[in-house]
């Protein structure tokens, strides 16, 4: 049901985009500035204008594509570490996940973060391999492939996509894989993170300043525990 949980924000952005060709910022129905940044409305109006349809599987598809992307990452994680048995029983688990179930056909930015989460995490668990296994250097691939993933989870959902940073940082110094995993290559990295969000945020915050008031409400507030955009407390935040 397109109607149900908060499902008609993202779909009104995307027609908003078709629709007004507001590719910068889209609006809510109400005349309200979008909470999150683009990326899932850029893709869903992609969507629509490929298939030139506006159906709900259009809608949904960039979600079905994160899905599959996810749960293939998943059994490839499975495989690595337990075989391919371990990574069939890895990806039945994340299917029948009751969330993952739930949000594979629904029309937010869950399970596209979430994918791209899991594609970070990957490709630090692949250069991992490679640091104790094979005693090699992480592939400039890898290092592209992990921090296009933040950059693309920033631009889908802002500072939760920044969750496999902390894990890379711990799997260096775990593994003492400084020099493997090429320190410059991975502040490269780091900056075309950070750039794929600014090339959005900042003609987007320059174009409507109003916006950064929902920078404050959906990071600061819920972080801090204060404020209207408080909806849970911040030790629950922080896990």
């Amino acid at each position: 049901d397109l109607y149900d949980n908060a499902q008609p924000g993202p779909v009104a952005h995307m027609i908003d985009i078709t629709e007004n060709g507001r590719w910068l910022m889209q609006r809510e129905p109400s005349g309200e500035l979008a909470t999150k940044p683009p990326l899932y409305p850029w893709l869903g109006a992609l969507a629509v204008k490929a298939t030139g349809r506006t159906q709900e599987w259009v809608f949904k598809l960039p979600v079905i594509l994160s899905f599959l992307l996810a749960t293939w990452l998943v059994y490839d994680l499975g495989r690595r570490s337990l075989g391919r048995d371990g990574g069939l029983m890895a990806a039945a688990l994340w299917v029948a996940n009751y969330h993952c179930f739930k949000l594979m056909y629904t029309a937010r930015t869950d399970m596209m973060v979430g994918a791209l989460i899991i594609a970070g995490l990957w490709a630090v668990q692949v250069q991992r391999h490679l640091w104790t296994t094979q005693k090699a250097r992480s592939p400039l691939g890898l290092i592209a492939i992990f921090w296009l993933s933040v950059g693309l989870g920033l631009l889908t959902k802002g500072p939760p996509a920044a969750i496999p940073i902390a894990w890379l940082v711990l799997a260096i110094y775990f593994d003492s894989a400084w020099k493997k995993s090429r320190p410059g290559w991975q502040l490269a990295g780091l900056l075309l993170a950070v750039g794929i969000l600014l090339a959005w945020l900042v003609p987007a915050v320059l174009t409507h300043p109003q916006w950064l008031t929902n920078i404050n409400r959906e990071v600061i507030e819920r972080t801090t525990g204060s404020g209207s955009g408080a909806h849970r407390h911040t030790p629950m935040l922080a896990i």
